[in-house]
């Protein structure tokens, strides 16, 4: 089996949550990515939708390849209700540089 490389990982986690931005909610979107101490990379996806029902678990397809793909990387992933907006935060370590 060929297993996806860290930065095409990145790449698919970005494009499906953005994907469901534009398929649930429609722009504007607000995209980050920061380097944090500690050697992590942190990514927000921020729009102006309520995000998925609290009363009911995320099952989706996009879920599930969201919640694989950081498995993947060991990362985290913590999600907020903004006034007025939806936040999705991953936290993501770096791999370890080849010398």
């Amino acid at each position: 089996m060929c297993r996806p490389t860290w930065p095409s990982l990145w790449q698919l986690i970005v494009n499906e949550l953005v994907a469901n931005v534009v398929k649930h909610v429609g722009p504007p979107c607000e995209i980050g990515l920061h380097a944090e101490v500690g050697d992590t990379l942190k990514l927000t996806v921020s729009d102006t939708g309520q995000g998925p029902p609290q009363n009911r678990p995320h099952t989706g397809l996009g879920t599930r390849i969201v919640d694989a793909f950081i498995t993947q990387l060991g990362a985290r992933m913590e999600t907020r209700r903004l006034f007025g907006g939806y936040s999705i935060e991953l936290t993501v370590p770096l791999p370890p540089t080849k010398l």
